[in-house]
């Protein structure tokens, strides 16, 4: 069972190359300056994810306005437990929305 619906799980990625793949390099292509990295200076835009039993992913049951998911039916076992936008907790698995914040980049 796959932690998340990316291709790149069955790579098995190191967990210092995915963050590279994922979340410091995208950043540094989009010349984003304050995100990629948990350092100071950084914006503090966290996801917590985590395990949990097998399910599949059904897009009607999804926060999304899109009710639709290209991953539709893929098998995972996690799951967002937390989002944090600049160090706010903006979403929380058992609360759900807590804040609606954020901005486009681009």
């Amino acid at each position: 069972c796959s932690l998340l619906p990316l291709e790149s799980v069955s790579y098995h990625l190191s967990l210092e190359n995915f963050i590279r793949y994922y979340c410091s390099r995208p950043a540094e292509l989009l010349h984003v300056k304050t995100k990629g990295k948990i350092e100071i200076g950084y914006d503090a835009d966290l996801v917590l994810v985590k395990k949990v039993p097998p399910y599949r992913i059904q897009a009607e049951k999804s926060l999304s306005k899109a009710k639709w998911s290209p991953y539709e039916n893929h098998e995972v076992c996690a799951q967002i437990d937390k989002v944090f936008l600049m160090g706010e907790e903006v979403f929380n698995a058992e609360k759900g929305i807590i804040a609606a914040r954020g901005k486009l980049l681009m």
